[in-house]
């Protein structure tokens, strides 16, 4: 049984093993590449964040009515089929 389960063991990928931003020196040492980005091209980085930000706000906030409308639906058909002795 042991040796079935180290056969089906995985290797377990860790966030830095995932962004190739990283590098790794050592044991316990990352290394980030010495990269310069100009104030434009912050701007630009910023602006679509942000863009994307707005994006996933809005689509939130959208799905968030159309669930209430629904709930809201949903109420006032029970209310006015019900009947009330």
């Amino acid at each position: 049984m042991i040796t079935s389960l180290k056969n089906n063991a995985r290797h377990r990928k860790t966030l830095y093993d995932k962004k190739f931003i990283f590098h790794k020196a050592g044991k316990n040492k990352l290394v980030f590449p010495n990269v310069k980005a100009s104030p434009e091209q912050l701007d630009k980085i910023r602006k679509e964040a942000q863009k994307e930000n707005h994006i996933i706000v809005i689509k939130r906030i959208t799905a968030l009515l159309i669930l209430l409308l629904l709930i809201a639906a949903v109420v006032w058909l029970v209310l006015s089929n019900a009947r009330f002795f």
